[in-house]
């Protein structure tokens, strides 16, 4: 199983390296680049700090309006928050060097 994914990770790598890197295509690719600068701290944030807090403060009573889609929203919602301090840090040129 180990060689298995470990060979669709190669595919999967030399694919993109030949479309974004030898073909050019980097268009829309940004919130990839903000992402993989800072993924220590993006990681070690999604651990400790609790961003679904947020979401559940804000759109507190809208569960019952939206039903199943509410945990989705509280996900999406994570997710903002989190790209949000990336994106801030990037700007500033902050990164985490281990």
């Amino acid at each position: 199983m180990v060689l298995v994914s470990s060979g669709y990770s190669f595919i999967l790598m030399a694919l993109f390296y030949y479309w974004m890197d030898y073909k050019g295509h980097k268009k829309h690719l940004t919130w990839l680049k903000v992402y993989g600068m800072n993924s220590i701290l993006a990681y070690m944030l999604a651990m400790t700090v609790d961003f679904s807090s947020i979401g559940h403060s804000v759109f507190w009573g809208l569960e019952q309006y939206i039903g199943p889609w509410y945990p989705v929203l509280i996900t999406l919602t994570n997710v903002g928050i989190l790209y949000g301090i990336l994106w801030s840090l990037y700007q500033k040129k902050i990164f985490l060097r281990v």
